[in-house]
């Protein structure tokens, strides 16, 4: 027998008496999160009690919600420090400015020097 390799990506047909089985049972699960997450379900529990340490799974609204806190977290972290950035540039310009301003009123407050005639 050929070998035969499984991926989360690979197709699976069900036969016909199983899927008819299977769609009346998990009627309302396939209804509320689609017929993916109803396999997985079904498998999950399957393999649970086969002794396999599979994770409670997460519906596809709490994927989606998740994903888009960890996406939103990491945009906020993002603006945050923009923003601080920013805010270094400005304070560093008051500061040049404050510089220039001073040495400016040095200048000013200080008498030219006068060319002596010799």
């Amino acid at each position: 027998m050929a070998n035969q390799n499984i991926t989360p990506q690979t197709p699976i047909r069900l036969y016909e008496d199983v899927c008819k089985a299977f769609a009346d049972c998990y009627k309302e699960e396939i209804e509320a999160h689609r017929a993916t997450y109803a396999v997985n379900l079904v498998l999950a529990r399957h393999l649970r009690q086969k002794g396999y340490p599979i994770a409670e799974l997460k519906t596809p609204k709490e994927k989606i919600s998740t994903g888009q806190r960890e996406r939103w977290g990491s945009v906020k972290a993002e603006v945050a420090e923009a923003q601080e950035k920013l805010e270094a540039q400005r304070q560093a310009k008051r500061d040049r400015d404050k510089r220039y301003r001073e040495n400016k009123k040095k200048k000013a407050g200080e008498p030219e020097p006068i060319p002596s005639e010799e």
